[in-house]
């Protein structure tokens, strides 16, 4: 947002609450600095913002045009101290990586919260909580309430709090459920008010340019994304800023600020789950650089250090998703041995539904088969295939069974190959 879209914003709000500069100064600031403020010739700090939020009984993200709801909680429900407590416990639950707990701590504040900020915060709990446990058509269902509950903008800056981390939840699931089009649906529409300066908005972005991919579209490396998400990373000490102010604000007894403060720090502050999405980014980029470039030694090196950065609790598949990616990049530049390594490392992240995990087997499969091991490879193809046709995907069997044929043939066993490949040809029949 620029300075004088700020001064704009600020304005806008003032005269519709009816409050003077004066007011809005709230004796911590000069009037002069506010008016400097919405006459754009100023920028304003991160502790103005939040002060001038207070004074307005908004939150800064909504200020700053980040969220489309205004009002902070009423009185009443601004003491649901209970509720909001359940939900930062049930947070730290599912940042450590107990999923269980998680679920268990969002289902109950969904269930008794009254303020309608928290039972909607919870849905979107318990949907990311259901994603962790593999339980992907649960959570496809929380993340759909979500939206429905949320409603939709009237226009896209007026996205409500959780809005990008809702799409790209649902976009990972939909994804994983085999529904490639659908998922990127869910991501165009996450990315409708591009924040740039959003680590799960880059991570979005960098999902859906794989999608687009995916689904035939050219092979375009998301370098603007890659190179935000660099910047980003050098710039979390902003967290650390808030987080003080908060706690300054909380000991002089300014409730109200401190509370602003700490959400933004949580928005800003730079922990693993931060640098576990910027370490998205950087994966997708390395792998789309692999498919123009092929697997030289920068871009293998780029895939090793965003693994590196994915290893935190509850981004399991997703690093499953790259490993197997970065096994395929090792197999491509004749590395075996570390090829097969990397594709048993993301068969055991994955749970054991969904497209991720099925990617995995068919990656290690291919390895197998460079190796020689051919049984092995062979029985997991087999296995493949037989899932994909009793969860009503032939069309997906087939290619399995082409790929096994193929890899018969290339072994020399003419006869096995033959026998696949009409094996094939009556699986694609079911779809005639």
């Amino acid at each position: 947002m620029t300075d004088a879209t700020f001064g704009r914003r600020l304005r806008t709000l003032r005269l519709q609450r009816g409050l003077t500069q004066e007011e809005v100064a709230g004796g911590e600031i000069s009037t002069s600095y506010v008016s400097l403020l919405e006459s754009g010739k100023r920028a304003p700090t991160a502790d103005v913002v939040v002060k001038i939020a207070a004074q307005l009984n908004v939150a800064p993200e909504f200020l700053l045009g980040q969220r489309a709801e205004a009002d902070l909680p009423d009185e009443d429900t601004r003491g649901d101290t209970a509720a909001e407590l359940r939900l930062r416990l049930a947070t730290a639950d599912l940042l450590a990586g107990d999923a269980d707990a998680a679920l268990a701590g969002f289902s109950a504040v969904h269930a008794e919260a009254v303020d309608r900020h928290h039972r909607r915060s919870a849905l979107l709990g318990m949907a990311a909580a259901a994603e962790a446990l593999g339980s992907f058509d649960t959570a496809e269902k929380h993340y759909t309430d979500w939206f429905e509950q949320a409603g939709e903008p009237a226009e896209p800056d007026q996205r409500p709090d959780g809005w990008v981390p809702a799409s790209l939840g649902l976009c990972r699931v939909l994804r994983e459920l085999g529904r490639p089009d659908q998922a990127l649906a869910a991501g165009e529409r996450g990315l409708a008010a591009p924040d740039v300066a959003d680590p799960e908005f880059l991570e979005l972005a960098a999902t859906v340019t794989e999608l687009r991919q995916e689904l035939g579209g050219p092979a375009e490396p998301p370098t603007a994304t890659f190179e935000a998400a660099r910047e980003l990373a050098t710039a979390r000490a902003r967290g650390d800023r808030y987080r003080e102010a908060g706690r300054a604000a909380r000991d002089e007894g300014r409730t109200t600020s401190a509370l602003a403060l700490a959400r933004q720090a949580v928005i800003e502050y730079g922990h693993e789950r931060t640098k576990a999405r910027l370490a998205v980014v950087q994966a997708a980029h390395a792998y789309e650089r692999f498919r123009v470039e092929g697997a030289g030694e920068e871009v293998l090196e780029l895939m090793r250090s965003a693994l590196a950065d994915l290893g935190v609790p509850g981004a399991e598949t997703v690093r499953a998703a790259y490993t197997a990616k970065h096994s395929r990049m090792l197999l491509s530049a004749g590395r075996l041995e570390a090829a097969e390594e990397a594709a048993r490392v993301a068969g055991a992240l994955c749970p054991l539904s969904g497209l991720t995990a099925r990617n995995a087997r068919l990656t290690l499969a291919e390895v197998l088969w460079e190796l020689g091991e051919h049984p092995e490879a062979a029985r997991i193809q087999e296995e493949v295939a037989e899932s994909d046709v009793e969860e009503g995907r032939p069309n997906d069997a087939a290619k399995v069974l082409f790929g096994l044929a193929d890899g018969y043939e290339r072994a020399g066993d003419t006869a096995a190959a033959l026998q696949t490949y009409r094996r094939a040809t009556a699986v694609l029949n079911l779809t005639a």
